[in-house]
């Protein structure tokens, strides 16, 4: 099996050069420099492998968050239905909870979700006057899109969130400092990408 994916690898180092030239470019805007360079090329790689467009991904369908990358619920919808799935909104979706039904083409597997404001306020995410207060049908809905996603449409979201869902989410220790994301050197991606040795 190893043998077989030794081709691939100077695709790999196309793709990591291309990616990391664009990054190079994109740097010298103030838009793009807050996002960094580590972040540049996440998003960038990420969009790659699930077929969107860089440019569309770096300009508000991706976001990167905590060294992880998010989708927007646009994208993430999109996602799902171009390759002819469906995500179908329940009627008795409201203001204070979104039910949603997804079914998938290939092989009609079907599957039911929901999120409220209750279930914000167990999770901790939901604070007065923020976005569960203003938009609370809007957010409902977003975190019943991602937990559906994940659980019927694994495959077509590439293990992103949803856009908020990482920032969103309480520490898992108290206390815990929050760790900066360094550009990393693009030697060590390069190293991490050569196939290991075969002993005979």
């Amino acid at each position: 099996v190893a043998l077989k994916q030794q081709p691939k690898l100077p695709a790999l180092m196309e793709e990591f050069n291309q990616t990391k030239e664009l990054c190079l470019e994109l740097l010298k805007t103030k838009h793009y420099q807050q996002m960094g360079e580590a972040g540049i090329f996440a998003i960038v790689q990420k969009a790659n492998s699930l077929g969107i467009n860089p440019l569309e991904a770096l300009n508000g369908s991706m976001y990167f968050v905590q060294g992880k990358v998010e989708l927007s619920s646009i994208m993430m919808a999109k996602l799902i239905r171009t390759k002819g799935h469906s995500i179908t909104l329940d009627k008795n979706s409201n203001n204070e909870i979104c039910i949603l039904h997804g079914k998938r083409k290939d092989n009609g597997d079907t599957w039911k979700v929901s999120f409220s404001i209750e279930d914000a306020k167990r999770a901790g995410i939901h604070k007065q006057g923020g976005p569960w207060t203003k938009y609370p049908d809007t957010m409902c809905y977003n975190r019943a899109l991602s937990k559906l996603a994940r659980q019927l449409f694994p495959d077509e979201i590439g293990n992103c969130y949803i856009e908020g869902e990482i920032s969103d989410a309480p520490p898992l220790f108290d206390n815990a400092e929050e760790k900066k994301v360094e550009d990393f050197p693009s030697e060590a991606i390069i190293s991490s990408l050569e196939p290991a040795e075969i002993e005979e």
